[in-house]
């Protein structure tokens, strides 16, 4: 008798290993599929920052060069206005050369 409560016991314990046993690769199984859809969480998530960081720069490139136009549009008048007065003043030099060759510097008139 003793011997039939033991392996009754004996295949209680071994029904409870085994009930244990498939909880656990369930649970395996489960914790697994949480850290694939994690890792796809975290790519999703650095595809998103990059994308963000390219458009970012494309808008301060955009910007820098409106900037950039803007300054060049802003000194165009002003490179204009001096590159006059510099050629007026080299006109007046030639001519005021032209007038001093033209002189004799020994007439006392």
């Amino acid at each position: 008798m003793k011997r039939v409560g033991f392996s009754m016991n004996n295949n209680c314990n071994s029904s409870n290993e085994n009930a244990s046993l498939k909880l656990a690769i369930i649970g395996a199984f489960i914790a697994t599929i949480g850290d694939a859809i994690s890792t796809y969480a975290a790519v999703l998530a650095l595809d998103e920052s990059v994308a963000s960081d390219q458009e970012q720069a494309v808008q301060m490139q955009a910007i820098q060069q409106q900037i950039d136009e803007l300054k060049n549009a802003q000194f165009a008048p002003m490179k204009n206005h001096q590159d006059q007065q510099m050629l007026q003043m080299q006109q007046e030099i030639e001519q005021l050369k032209m007038a001093i060759s033209q002189k004799n510097p020994y007439d006392n008139k």
